[in-house]
């Protein structure tokens, strides 16, 4: 559905839903999917109908992403812009979703939502790796959480044995990906809907 037929259901919203309240309690009324659709889009919006792309904003969004880089690069780590702010709104500690990393996060998702060459570089197939561990992207985040607490000590016994720690790095990679694979199975086999061998 275009955003004109959008427009178009919103407008004719209360005089659908009028006319067919009408019908059925002439019982004339019959299920039509075309108004369920249109009464859903116009309720409900797909996320990306609120994503408008803004010539100012795609050059602000770019500039700040410009601007944390070279801040990386060029360790301009020194400079205080804090303004007498505490660190957990100014700072870069990981720890903390600070104002400067937030923005950064906002601009690049902006940036890949509206810009369509951007767009293109970040679809993927439904059966992707990547697509499969997004669509879990929770139990998958708890079992690599797992991993890394038995990876620490792994680290720990091998007495930080590169080769050990390497592998066990491409092998936790490999089992984040396993895992995602086996939750979509999983969500196949009870919907009924496994596909055959």
């Amino acid at each position: 559905m275009t955003a004109f037929d959008r427009l178009c259901c919103c407008k004719a919203g209360f005089h659908i839903c009028q006319t067919t309240s009408e019908k059925f309690a002439r019982g004339q009324g019959r299920h039509n999917a075309s108004d369920d659709e249109c009464f859903k889009e116009c309720l409900f919006p797909p996320v990306e109908t609120g994503l408008v792309r803004h010539p100012p904003l795609v050059a602000l969004a770019a500039g700040y992403i410009a601007l944390s880089f070279c801040w990386v690069v060029f360790s301009w780590w020194n400079i205080d812009f804090s303004c007498g702010l505490p660190a957990v709104l100014t700072g870069f500690d990981k720890t903390f979703s600070s104002t400067p990393r937030f923005l950064h996060v906002l601009a690049l998702g902006y940036l890949f939502a509206v810009v369509p060459q951007l767009s293109e570089l970040t679809r993927l197939r439904i059966d992707h790796p990547l697509a499969v561990i997004g669509r879990h992207s929770l139990p998958v985040f708890i079992f690599g959480t797992i991993l890394a607490m038995v990876g620490q000590v792994f680290v720990f016994v091998t007495d930080k044995n590169a080769i050990f720690g390497t592998a066990f790095v491409a092998a936790g990679i490999g089992l984040n990906f396993a895992y995602g694979r086996y939750l979509d199975w999983l969500g196949s086999v009870s919907s009924g809907s496994a596909p055959r061998a």
